[in-house]
C-alpha cells in the first residue's frame, strides 16, 4: 500500500512540475493543461491495474463529456456566425431598398426637369 501511495505522490508531483513548466511559457491554454492531465491519468491507469478498468471507464466518460462540450462550443460559434450573417443580410437589404428609393426619386426629378426643358424649347 505504501508503494502505491509513493507512486501516486510521484505522479502528482511530476504533474505539478509539468503544469508549472507549461505556465512558465506564458501561453498555455486549457487544451494544453487538459492534454497534460490526460497523459498523467493514462499513466496512472497503466501503473494501477487493480483499478484500471474503473479508471478507464471514468476517463472515457470524461472524454465523452469534454468532446460534447467542445462540439457545443464549435456549434455555438457557427450559429453565432450565421446569426450575424443573417442580421447583416437584413441590414444590406434595407440599405439596397433605401438606395433604390433614392435613385427612383432622382429619376423622377430628372424626368420632371427633362419634361420642363422640352416644353420651354418648343
Amino acid at each position: 500500500m505504501a508503494v502505491h501511495l509513493h507512486q501516486l505522490n510521484q505522479i502528482q508531483d511530476s504533474l505539478i512540475q509539468e503544469l508549472s513548466k507549461l505556465e512558465s511559457f506564458g501561453e498555455s491554454t486549457r487544451q494544453d493543461c487538459y492534454c497534460l492531465h490526460k497523459v498523467y491519468f493514462e499513466s496512472l491507469i497503466d501503473q494501477h491495474s487493480t483499478y484500471g478498468d474503473l479508471l478507464s471507464r471514468i476517463k472515457a466518460e470524461y472524454e465523452d463529456c469534454i468532446a460534447a462540450i467542445e462540439r457545443g462550443q464549435r456549434e455555438a460559434m457557427h450559429l453565432s456566425g450565421k446569426l450575424a450573417a443573417t442580421f447583416m443580410e437584413h441590414q444590406t437589404f434595407r440599405n439596397i431598398k433605401a438606395r433604390a428609393d433614392e435613385l427612383n426619386l432622382k429619376v423622377a426629378l430628372l424626368r420632371m426637369q427633362n419634361h420642363r426643358g422640352c416644353r420651354t424649347t418648343n
